[in-house]
């Protein structure tokens, strides 16, 4: 099992599952617009960033795998900008 921690909640998930899924486990809901489960992942809405705090990166949560020690924040302000500015270009 990998170790992880998602909005500070310590989070246990297999290897494979990716960021979106094992914060689904624990009840924190990330939006997405392209992800459905049992469906081909097209990592392409932007909507589903989350801020990975180790490398002080954005990235996709539904494509993204879990690794261990990670450190996920869902809502900070510019995760949160960002999601907004990938909204608009999408409209």
């Amino acid at each position: 099992m990998i170790k992880l921690t998602i909005d500070h909640i310590a989070i246990e998930a297999q290897e494979g599952t990716t960021i979106m899924e094992a914060a689904a486990s624990a009840g924190i809901v990330i939006p997405s617009m392209c992800f459905r489960p049992g469906y081909a992942n097209h990592p392409s809405c932007m909507v589903c960033l989350v801020k990975d705090t180790g490398n002080n990166h954005l990235v996709p949560s539904c494509a993204m795998p879990v690794s261990e020690g990670m450190n996920i924040r869902t809502n900070t302000e510019d995760v949160l900008e960002a999601r907004k500015e990938a909204i608009e270009l999408l409209l």
